[in-house]
């Protein structure tokens, strides 16, 4: 019981996530192109990988060596990613 409501936590919560991301990129425009998404994709596909192996309850190689992929290549998409001129969160003073 507990472990269903978790996984539709989980499921609900990625499904947010990617609506918020998506809406976010849509507010700054199109700038970085394509390859300023695939940081956000691969570090999704991380999640989703992680989900079907615990679902199917074979964690092994495959699932580890798939997620350190998908994480090294967000990590070098990451330089892709636009910077924002002024943080929301940092106050002037």
């Amino acid at each position: 019981m507990i472990t269903t409501l978790l996984w539709v936590a989980l499921i609900i919560s990625i499904v947010i996530t990617i609506f918020r991301a998506i809406r976010r990129k849509r507010k700054y425009g199109k700038v970085g192109g394509f390859k300023s998404y695939l940081t956000s994709i691969s570090l999704y596909a991380v999640a989703v990988v992680n989900l079907i192996a615990a679902h199917m309850e074979s964690l092994g190689i495959v699932s580890w060596v798939l997620t350190l992929i998908f994480i090294l290549l967000g990590a070098y998409f990451s330089k892709f990613i636009p910077v924002e001129e002024k943080s929301p969160f940092v106050k002037d003073s």
